[in-house]
């Protein structure tokens, strides 16, 4: 199952066991005790919206780039997510992003605003929140108040050398 590259709608219908075409299962689920359970809906109304060709969430890595398989690339990224890619403010704290993940610009700057009780120096704009489901460096999750060595500092580690630029 697959979205076409366009936005579309698509209804998906489970097939009754009852269907003369199905041979064994049919639409029957069964658990590892071996119950069986037949699923208690019709349809199931799935949504594809298409890509944007910019940068849809603001991360300064393009949707067609998050969504390469090259994490040094900027791919392996959630392009809906502005949180996973840890290009921060430029050294000097001037406003704006490199496009690179790189020992100056980010590393230290993330380091020099170390805060894990959420104090001076905390500034926002060098935090994120706990990496994503499995414990993945490329979904890290919107500012938590602290910066920290888990989320943070390792966050920034796990990404140095990634590009967008």
């Amino acid at each position: 199952m697959s979205c076409p590259a366009t936005s579309a709608q698509a209804t998906l219908a489970l097939i009754p066991i009852t269907n003369p075409f199905i041979t064994n299962q049919g639409s029957v689920f069964a658990d590892p005790d071996g119950v069986q359970t037949t699923p208690k809906l019709n349809s199931i109304t799935m949504n594809c919206i298409a890509k944007s060709a910019g940068d849809t969430d603001g991360d300064g890595c393009s949707d067609a780039t998050e969504n390469g398989s090259d994490p040094v690339q900027g791919g392996d990224r959630d392009w809906l997510n502005p949180w996973d890619f840890y290009d921060v403010a430029i050294a000097g704290g001037l406003p704006g992003k490199d496009g690179v993940v790189d020992l100056a610009n980010d590393y230290m700057q993330v380091s020099a605003h170390f805060s894990p009780s959420g104090g001076p120096p905390y500034d926002i704009q060098y935090d994120r929140g706990t990496w994503g489901p499995g414990g993945s460096w490329n979904n890290t999750q919107g500012p938590d108040g602290v910066i920290d060595l888990p989320n943070d500092i390792l966050g920034v580690i796990q990404q140095l050398g990634h590009s967008c630029a």
